[in-house]
């Protein structure tokens, strides 16, 4: 049996931001227009990437929720436990409408479910499973019997190998069982192969010099 898995971000869905941390300016945009902080964007943005790296400099592995990183922030903006949320849920709709599918990837995993095969989504990343699974069903790749592993909930990631070995566990698999595609040289490359998987890597989203 072979089992099919894939990294998300850059390798399925992509943003329209040239570095995740560019969408943290235009979150700052808006959560400043809905009265949650009153510093410029500028200001924020550079608040948002320090709470997420104090946040995971508090756990041992590194690994991390979206709410434990707004969890660093509520006090510096004395927010309310309503605050809290919508401020949350402005990076989430923030997020749902700055991505779009890679359309290789899309059409080859449509195809896959065309021949009636679950896929497994690996990503190492703090927004919830329901939340990216929800961008995977907005365009069309995601399919009843596809499982979703995140780095956040499981409390390991790709880059140590324990999220795939958790996934081969889970399912009674051998190593050599799992096909990867991803798009990370270290975590969904090397890694992987280290442990026996075979591995596509996809490097077509990365940045180049144009």
């Amino acid at each position: 049996m072979i089992v099919k898995s894939f990294d998300i971000f850059d390798t399925i869905l992509v943003r329209i931001w040239a570095r995740p941390t560019d969408l943290f300016l235009e979150l700052g945009v808006q959560v400043r227009q809905a009265q949650l902080i009153q510093v410029s964007p500028e200001t924020w943005q550079e608040m948002r990437v320090e709470a997420e790296n104090i946040a995971r400099k508090k756990t041992q592995i590194g690994e991390i929720t979206l709410g434990q990183i707004y969890e660093e922030l509520m006090p510096a903006y004395d927010w309310s436990v309503s605050d809290f949320e919508k401020a949350i849920q402005y990076e989430i709709e923030l997020e749902r409408v700055s991505i779009v599918p890679v359309p290789v990837n899309q059409q080859k995993i449509q195809e896959l479910h065309k021949q009636r095969q679950s896929i497994i989504y690996i990503s190492d990343m703090y927004l919830p499973s329901e939340v990216i699974q929800g961008f995977l069903k907005d365009h069309e790749i995601w399919a009843e019997g596809d499982k979703i592993y995140i780095s956040g909930e499981v409390g390991e990631n790709k880059g140590s190998g324990k999220l795939f070995q958790h996934h081969i566990t889970q399912h009674q698999l051998t190593a050599s069982q799992l096909h990867h595609t991803g798009d990370n040289l270290y975590s969904d490359i090397k890694v992987p192969k280290k442990l026996g998987i075979n591995v596509q890597p996809f490097l077509e989203t990365h940045l180049n010099r144009y």
